[in-house]
């Protein structure tokens, strides 16, 4: 128990079991604790610090007891941006995980455990790789949900990976502002500065990039000796265990056994990538002395978009 709740916490995902949580599909209870502590060591520490004054503050005023509580009373942008993409992911991959497996993976269960199993689902992509389903069994609906949702992963300053939901938050509210023809990008009633777009932009790209790659590599190795329809057949799979990998999480339909000991190692760069954060990893590797010819700016040309 205290193995699973560090585990959970730390959105690390190591289970003493063989099936992984598979054989506790049917405890509510553990299910629905080990969600709650995922949710918790993936919400970050500043915004729980934040969230923590809030309440305490909002209970005061609520019982008419005078205290004084360091901090703003508002919730910042950010803790604000966290609980809204957590909150919003959450639910919305309960809804849809419970629509694509109620009749599948999930058949023979209870109406309750059901649902509990479906949150279970939404919860776990989140970097925490825990699953009390078996993947290699989930129709393609449910494996493109769940790629998406470990992309996205936890929040800045948690144990978990992935972009992050305020990079996601970001995204999402430069898109509206562009739909709407507005020239700031707004979040929460509080303009963003053009850094942080730009660095959810970058994030973003760089994820990409570093996921087409990877993939394009371990298609490659896994292709070897395979015939084309074998190959056809691992593409799911090996998209799937990609994303997990950089994205931390650690679940896997059923292909991790059998890569290529190259397979691998690619995976681990993976990893390793994803778990210090794109744009230290390449800060770090592209570091140099910064020089006159660094703050020289060419002459300014427009190009065609779109």
């Amino acid at each position: 128990a205290l193995f699973h709740a560090i585990s959970a916490y730390c959105n690390a995902g190591f289970s003493t079991f063989s099936d992984n949580l598979v054989g506790l599909s049917d405890s509510a209870a553990s299910l629905i604790i080990i969600s709650l502590l995922i949710i918790v060591g993936g919400l970050g520490y500043l915004t729980f610090e934040e969230l923590m004054r809030w309440w305490r503050t909002a209970r005061a005023k609520r019982t008419g007891v005078r205290l004084i509580v360091r901090g703003q009373h508002r919730l910042s942008s950010h803790t604000w941006a966290v609980v809204v993409t957590t909150v919003a992911l959450l639910v919305l991959g309960w809804v849809l995980f419970a629509i694509f497996e109620w009749n599948d993976t999930l058949a023979g269960k209870s109406v309750f455990d059901k649902l509990v199993n479906a949150w279970f689902m939404s919860v776990t992509p989140r970097t925490a790789g825990f699953n009390a389903i078996d993947y290699g069994q989930v129709g393609n609906d449910t494996a493109t949900l769940t790629m998406m949702m470990m992309l996205v992963g936890g929040s800045p300053g948690s144990t978990a990976g992935g972009i992050k939901t305020t990079t996601l938050a970001v995204l999402v509210a430069l898109g509206l502002s562009r739909i709407r023809g507005k020239r700031y990008v707004e979040l929460k009633g509080r303009s963003i500065p053009p850094g942080t777009i730009e660095r959810s932009v970058g994030i973003l790209l760089l994820a990409v990039l570093v996921l087409a790659v990877a993939f394009f590599i371990l298609s490659a190795i896994e292709s070897v000796g395979t015939s084309a329809a074998e190959t056809r057949q691992q593409f799911l799979p090996i998209l799937f265990e990609t994303i997990s990998a950089f994205a931390t999480v650690g679940v896997s339909m059923n292909l991790t056994p059998v890569l290529h000991p190259a397979s691998k190692l690619v995976v681990v760069a993976l990893m390793f990538i994803g778990r210090v954060g794109l744009l230290s990893f390449f800060t770090a590797v592209t570091m140099r002395r910064a020089t006159a010819a660094t703050y020289v700016r060419a002459a300014q040309e427009d190009v065609i978009v779109g």
